[in-house]
Formats: structure tokens, C-alpha cells, sequence
């Protein structure tokens, strides 16, 4: 049996506007999203024993991405460019 106990939380202004019309565009209460929205952050991916990451990202949505191959070769040519080859001694 779940009892639903009364709470009050602070919200600022727009964010709460923009809740209340949400929750009037799908018929429910303000209340009723609340819970929702609690209930679905709570089960989702945000938990707190999760390590937050930076998704690494570059270019533009649907612009060109290299071939792995590509990006090896531009790699291999960085490595080049940055730490030549050692050329070796001769006496050795």
C-alpha cells in the first residue's frame, strides 16, 4: 500500500511555468508530472555510484567522418610530424 504524503519544493518561476503547462498539454495534474518525472529520473541513469564522463565529440551532425583508416594514417603522420624516427648510430 503507498501512501502519498504532501511536500513542497521550490521551483523558480519559468521552470515551474513550464511544468504547469506541460502538465495541462497532457491532462494531468502538476503533481502527477512531479511524481512522474521523479519516479523516471530515479530509475534512469542517474544514479550516484555512476562516474559522470565527457562524451568527446567533433564536426557537425551528418557532416564527413573519417574512415578508421584515415584516421590511422592522419595519426601515424601526427607521430611523424611531432617525434621524428631516431636514426641510429653508426658505431653501434
Amino acid at each position: 500500500m503507498h501512501v502519498i504524503v504532501r511536500t513542497t519544493i521550490d521551483l523558480d518561476t519559468p521552470l515551474l511555468e513550464r511544468a504547469k503547462r506541460r502538465a495541462s498539454r497532457q491532462g494531468q495534474t502538476l503533481s502527477q508530472l512531479v511524481r512522474e518525472a521523479v519516479t523516471s529520473y530515479l530509475a534512469g541513469r542517474h544514479a550516484e555510484d555512476e562516474e559522470p564522463f565527457e562524451l568527446i565529440t567533433c564536426g557537425e551532425a551528418g557532416g564527413y567522418a573519417p574512415t578508421p583508416r584515415e584516421m590511422a594514417a592522419a595519426l601515424e603522420e601526427d607521430d611523424a610530424r611531432i617525434a621524428p624516427p631516431r636514426k641510429r648510430d653508426a658505431g653501434a
